[in-house]
């Protein structure tokens, strides 16, 4: 859905966001990731995949992109949000990479 479609559904997006106290975080994606689906037969596209984190962890946001590669299969393309947060548990986390990532998994 784009954030600023003017339909009821936005609407109650929007509302739904404040009631949380969410932000989204569309605005840290670079000017070249601006569209999240695209048609290549079409030539359609728009930013109708969206990421919203409390207002706090928005402060830990380190970067927002979308992965546009040639062999993606369906016309959304991933979005990533990598996230800087300081964990403290009790369990040991088990740490691995996983298609050239780090992942972390308690």
């Amino acid at each position: 859905m784009e954030l600023n479609d003017k339909s009821n559904l936005c609407r109650h997006l929007h509302d739904f966001v404040s009631d949380l106290q969410l932000t989204f975080v569309d605005d840290m994606l670079s000017s070249v990731d601006r569209y999240s689906y695209r048609v290549v037969t079409t030539g359609s596209s728009s930013m109708i995949d969206h990421f919203a984190v409390s207002r706090k962890l928005y402060q830990q946001v380190q970067d927002v992109k979308i992965d546009d590669c040639c062999i993606n299969l369906y016309e959304h393309c991933p979005l990533i949000l990598e996230v800087c947060v300081s964990l403290s548990c009790s369990t040991v986390p088990t740490r691995y990479q996983s298609h050239g990532s780090d992942v972390v998994s308690f």
